[in-house]
């Protein structure tokens, strides 16, 4: 007998798809939108990549500074559909409706259907990832990966050596796009250590591949910088600059802001003489990296009563929202989301094993930017998990609506 359900199981998460694509599409084709930013040092350093010219940003540096996955993943469009602004927004549209479906079953797995389709409608129209398809960010290949990456470590907390390895790679194209997932890698690697695959071995054996596969595709990039720039760098040269600016008002004003500081005589000596040498961006991130342990050391107090603070921030509805129009909706509905999220993962209780692997992503690049700079662009990969569990939250509303007063029986 032919199962109709199984076989139409497909037309919902596609229904999901194109709703986020049509979305996307129109809010693209109906927006102006010029390169700004690190859109200018994505988007040049993927055409000197897709013309043969390797990882040279747009200005002649070699890349150091920007993390290399997505330009290659830009290099890929471009070599495939020819380069141009139009072929990158259209990667990013698709990018960001497929990852509706990966929310659609990844919330599905965790939970079930009805919070599987919420979560999935919350993110196809969601402001902030609409937004993110149509420009050229890192976020939208950053949320596509962590998304993937949950799916395969469902499967590989469950046994499956396959996805083990499929887990470690997405973890890595992760890492390699936003260098704060190398922290949630060693956390939901260490974690396939406490679950239940049949017996130690199985847990060691996941461990073990998870993080061969990790450290495989990782140790390339890590070998072609030390190749480049004779120091150990495993992802990016932008951290020290990220502490310095994210912790600049323990300072009070005492010490200089991150533009007076380039421009500053010490920066000239200590940076200026290497830029458009191979070194540039290393020195550039010791200058930074060495201004921020000086602000740090001398106000360790303020440092330590800051992150609370700094914590909350980083879950505000608009952390890095400035006061235009094109942020209400997001003021408004980040806000909604944010409440509703935190309550769903109160509210809606799950085995340890079940939630581990969505919070624990929320927990580790919380932490790490709590540490260096609380933007709402570092929230962005890990929004959808809050989506899932506000989903989880009308579902938890709708169960007890649904459920019969106390007293009274079904019958």
């Amino acid at each position: 007998m032919v199962d109709f359900k199984r076989q139409r199981a497909w037309l919902v998460p596609a229904c999901f798809f194109c709703v986020a694509l049509v979305v996307r599409v129109l809010v693209a084709a109906l927006t102006r939108y010029r390169l700004q930013a690190d859109a200018v040092f994505y988007f040049g350093t993927a055409q000197n990549l897709a013309s043969g010219l390797g990882y040279v940003l747009p200005d002649g540096r070699v890349l150091g500074s920007v993390p290399p996955a997505f330009p290659l993943f830009l290099a890929g469009v471009f070599k495939i559909f020819g380069p141009g602004l139009t072929q990158a927004v259209a990667a990013q549209v698709v990018l960001g409706a497929a990852t509706a479906v990966l929310v659609y079953y990844l919330a599905g797995f965790y939970f079930d259907k009805r919070v599987a389709a919420v979560a999935a409608a919350i993110f196809a129209v969601h402001p902030v990832y609409v937004w993110t398809s149509r420009v050229v960010l890192s976020e939208t290949l950053a949320t596509f990966l962590l998304a993937a990456a949950l799916l395969a470590y469902a499967r590989a907390s469950r046994g499956s050596a396959a996805y083990a390895v499929f887990t470690g790679l997405l973890l890595a194209g992760g890492a390699l796009c936003r260098s704060s997932f190398f922290v949630v890698a060693l956390v939901l690697t260490a974690g396939l250590a406490f679950y239940r695959m049949g017996g130690p071995a199985a847990r060691v054996r996941a461990v073990a591949l998870t993080t061969a596969a990790f450290l495989a595709l990782t140790g390339l990039w890590t070998y072609r910088n030390y190749r480049v720039f004779g120091a150990f760098v495993p992802a990016t040269l932008n951290a020290g600059q990220i502490l310095y600016e994210g912790n600049l008002r323990l300072g009070r004003g005492e010490f200089p802001t991150s533009v007076a500081l380039r421009r500053s005589p010490e920066f000239a000596e200590k940076v200026g003489a290497h830029w458009g040498t191979p070194r540039a961006d290393l020195e550039y991130e010791r200058f930074y990296r060495a201004k921020a342990f000086e602000l740090l050391s001398r106000y360790r107090l303020r440092f330590a009563l800051s992150l609370p603070g700094k914590f909350v921030h980083f879950f505000s509805p608009a952390p890095s929202a400035k006061k235009k129009a094109a942020f209400v909706a997001w003021i408004v509905v980040g806000g909604m989301l944010t409440v509703a999220a935190w309550a769903g993962i109160f509210l809606y209780r799950k085995p340890a094993s079940r939630t581990f692997a969505l919070l624990a992503p929320v927990a580790a690049v919380a932490l790490t930017h709590t540490v260096l700079k609380p933007l709402l662009r570092f929230r962005v990969p890990i929004e959808f998990i809050l989506i899932i569990y506000a989903a989880a939250f009308a579902a938890f509303c709708l169960e007890r609506l649904r459920r019969p007063p106390s007293g009274r029986s079904n019958g």
